[in-house]
């Protein structure tokens, strides 16, 4: 539990307090599985124990699309959806997973006792929404070019600004990043090749090097 941002700065023991207090329900996932339909209220706040999933919305007319990636530790529910969105928002399991349900009125309800490790759990919980804005700040920047080719080196780029180096592996599969970059799989991975050709980029694997 404490890989996961939510609980960050909160030791061991304040982690067991908070988490007797919430009593969050644990619940377990097959690869496909739907973890969480988001609703029009706040009510879960979850934690990806273990396992990988993402978030999807889903239009009237059925148009799929990928918006997010969630790896072990990370945080997921209600108060991160697009405000105003009239797309159906869910989470969807991409192997086994263990999640922790969160009743979100625990969360906001501060005890009666003021625990200085609820305080940090709620000042950990804004900068949670303030990454996700700027992850969605982030994709808007992305797919506004209007390239294939600039699409991708944009994403490369935010890469390459969150680890700090030039070589780093992709975090989503090239299945994921084509839905991530609103672009056909087999066009995306045809300018991959392109840009290795041209000496812009190295890659091996999901791993990649900007020359």
């Amino acid at each position: 539990m404490s890989s996961s941002p939510l609980f960050k700065s909160i030791g061991p023991l304040s982690t067991k307090a908070l988490l007797d207090c919430f009593k969050p329900e644990i619940r377990r996932f097959s690869k496909g599985d739907t973890i969480l339909v988001y609703s029009n209220s706040l009510e879960h706040l979850c934690v990806l124990t273990k396992g990988s999933a993402h978030l999807y919305s889903m239009d009237s007319d059925g148009e799929y699309s990928f918006l997010e990636y969630y790896a072990q530790g990370d945080v997921f529910g209600e108060l991160f959806s697009t405000p105003g969105t009239d797309s159906g928002l869910a989470v969807q399991a991409d192997s086994r997973c263990e999640v922790m349900f969160i009743r979100f009125p625990c969360v906001y309800r501060r005890c009666t006792r003021a625990c200085q490790h609820h305080s940090q759990l709620l000042l950990n919980l804004f900068e949670l929404t303030s990454q996700h804005s700027r992850r969605l700040s982030g994709r808007l920047g992305v797919l506004s070019h209007k390239t294939l080719r600039k699409k991708l080196l944009a994403y490369f780029d935010l890469c390459r600004a969150e680890k700090g180096e030039h070589s780093f592996d992709l975090e989503l599969s090239y299945t994921r990043l084509a839905d991530y970059i609103c672009a056909d799989r087999s066009s995306m991975m045809r300018e991959l090749r392109h840009m290795e050709d041209e000496g812009l980029i190295k890659r091996q694997g999901k791993h990649i090097s900007l020359l």
